[in-house]
């Protein structure tokens, strides 16, 4: 579902190179409408979650904004075969870039990605948003529900 505010988002651009992260740029956009933030999936007793999604989180672990996204660093393919089916072949990727978008607003802190490594799921790594030669802060005083993302 969409937010139905536009508010100041940041664009992030993050890279994956053999198993470590890193921010390696962002973009203040004055004003976007970006999807609300998301639930996981309930499960059955003792079952996890599983896929990929990112989190943005204040200085005490507070959840801000969560977004379940396609796994950016997928190791395979989907190739199309002639009967109309698809078959997915494995490759190596090492060398990943990707961005994501999350609400510009003074609690942001941390930056977590999920998903799969080995077969277990988990937090793959955790980001921190502070340090990060921000942009200058706009509308600083609003929380992430006064736009409309939570």
């Amino acid at each position: 579902m969409e937010s139905t505010k536009a508010g100041p988002v940041r664009r992030i651009r993050i890279h994956w190179q053999d198993g470590k992260w890193a921010i390696v740029g962002e973009k203040l956009l004055e004003r976007k409408v970006i999807p609300n933030s998301q639930s996981l999936p309930q499960t059955e007793k003792n079952l996890q979650v599983v896929g990929f999604w990112y989190e943005v989180a204040d200085t005490k672990g507070n959840l801000l904004y969560r977004r379940i996204i396609d796994d950016p660093l997928k190791q395979h393919v989907e190739i199309p075969e002639k009967d109309g089916s698809f078959t997915n072949v494995p490759v190596k990727r090492t060398d990943i870039t990707f961005e994501v978008l999350i609400p510009h607003v003074p609690e942001n802190a941390m930056l977590s990605f999920f998903g799969t490594k080995e077969g277990i799921q988990g937090k793959l790594a955790e980001l921190d948003l502070r340090g990060n030669d921000q942009p200058e802060q706009k509308n600083q005083g609003k929380g992430v529900s006064d736009y409309g993302y939570k």
